[in-house]
């Protein structure tokens, strides 16, 4: 693996922001590059690799909850109770269920959402979108995103705001 000091120092100061997005080409290394980060980031991290079926909102937020149980093995619970009921309560609902719980968590967390180019939903984006307004600052999420391309537009709201890292590199593998 190469070094790549000055991308990691990026990736650091993000850990202030709500959001920090990785953007380049495929093979460029950008799951490397995070890898390695969280590595010796020192905060508990949530892995979630994201494929076009997460563009259902009920499987996104079962797979969510699934990455911040590697955290808090029982974090979540209730959210996935009401996931397997007949009716499940809004999205909304049951974001705001975990993120109550998520401020219970002693430390600050990242979590990391790899492959998020894959995700269309507009349902999903609200998901998240929520999830960050609503977020307690006490615990806030450094929250990663790995796509391709210029698809994150959604993101530039949290950037005017000042919320956001972005990490645009024409190539990291020369970081």
């Amino acid at each position: 693996m190469v070094p790549r000091p000055r991308l990691i120092a990026r990736l650091n100061v993000g850990l202030h922001r709500k959001l920090t997005l990785i953007a380049a080409p495929a093979g460029f290394g950008k799951t490397t590059l995070v890898s390695a980060w969280v590595a010796g980031c020192g905060r508990a991290t949530a892995w979630l690799s994201l494929d076009a079926g997460d563009n259902d909102p009920a499987r996104f937020l079962l797979h969510l909850v699934a990455a911040l149980q590697t955290i808090a093995l029982t974090l979540g619970e209730g959210v996935l109770g009401a996931l397997h009921s007949p009716e499940p309560p809004p999205t909304e609902a049951l974001l705001t269920a975990l993120l109550n719980e998520i401020t219970t968590l002693p430390d600050q967390i990242v979590l990391v959402l790899d492959d998020y180019h894959v995700i269309d939903a507009p349902a999903v984006d609200t998901a998240l979108i929520f999830r960050k307004r609503r977020r307690c600052s006490a615990r806030e999420t450094a929250s990663l995103k790995r796509v391709r391309g210029r698809k994150w537009s959604r993101s530039s709201s949290w950037a005017v705001q000042n919320r956001a890292a972005e990490s645009k590199e024409p190539n990291p593998r020369m970081g």
